[in-house]
């Protein structure tokens, strides 16, 4: 049985640069089976791919969150770490909304394997990321924010240093990803180097998908 590889949270920086967007995000676990459902980790939990979907991709609305918790709702709660995610139904939609930073409106589908991940969280052991993965991504992150300095632009950073960042996707993989994902978690990404490890996170998360 393969091990099933660490991974996800993520917290996706919001439009000022300083706050947070989130969240999850994730090395990707393989299972016994190809027909199971695709796994991301995090610490000590197993997070269905639905799960990460609903925090990362899930379509940010204009409804404001300015409540420590949602109200005139039934909610289910989602915890990482110290980070909390709250699930609801309302109006015939369906939302994930973290406090004070946004609410995303969520598929059907996507809500009800979200429930099923709140009410059963599944625990995950021995998830490591190796240093030469460390090495990698810190040394081409360096490379990428070092020019061009007079921009605010990150895709302007990544076309100045496209090798760089490719590399990290060529060779990171799933450990680059779970590094980065809890480099985002520890509040260890802010400004430029966040927008870029958010961006990494994301096309990394596509090609271990289709490969």
């Amino acid at each position: 049985m393969e091990q099933f590889i660490q991974d996800l949270f993520v917290t996706v920086l919001n439009m000022s640069i300083t706050a947070s967007y989130v969240i999850l995000f994730v090395s990707i676990a393989r299972l016994f089976l190809k027909k199971a459902p695709k796994m991301y980790a995090l610490r000590s939990y197993l997070i269905p791919e639905a799960v990460v979907n609903a925090i990362v991709d899930g379509k940010k609305t204009t409804m404001q969150s300015i409540q420590d918790i949602p109200v005139g709702v039934e909610y289910k709660v989602l915890r990482f770490g110290n980070e909390v995610y709250y699930i609801y139904a309302k109006g015939g939609n369906y939302y994930c909304e973290q406090p004070y930073q946004f609410i995303k409106e969520i598929t059907e589908v996507v809500y009800k394997k979200a429930l099923e991940f709140a009410e059963n969280p599944s625990e995950v052991k021995n998830a490591t990321v190796t240093p030469e993965i460390i090495s990698l991504v810190e040394d081409r992150l360096t490379v990428i924010m070092s020019s061009p300095q007079h921009s605010s632009n990150p895709g302007d950073y990544v076309l100045a240093h496209q090798n760089a960042y490719d590399e990290i996707l060529k060779y990171g993989g799933e450990e680059a990803l779970s590094y980065m994902l809890s480099q985002i978690e520890q509040g260890k990404a802010d400004g430029l180097r966040g927008h870029l490890m958010m961006g990494l996170c994301k096309e990394l998360k596509t090609l271990l998908k289709t490969s």
